[in-house]
């Protein structure tokens, strides 16, 4: 399977729900909109380059592909 066919959203939300994070505390912390969060959890959006880069979420490479 490629990265590309692994859906970012489902593995974000667990990701962030283990770490007991709301979504306003992570789209804070990302530097994102929380409403982008949402629609990054629910695959209504991809994931923006500058998401997946924010100096604070490394972390979100791996997850997003860009690693």
């Amino acid at each position: 399977m490629r990265t590309a066919d692994v859906e970012v959203g489902p593995l974000l939300r667990e990701w962030r729900e283990r770490r007991r994070l709301s979504q306003l505390e992570l789209s804070n912390r990302a530097e994102v909109s929380t409403r982008h969060l949402s629609f990054v959890e629910t695959g209504r959006s991809r994931p923006t380059a500058a998401f997946a880069s924010t100096s604070s979420h490394h972390r979100f490479r791996s997850i997003a592909g860009w690693a």
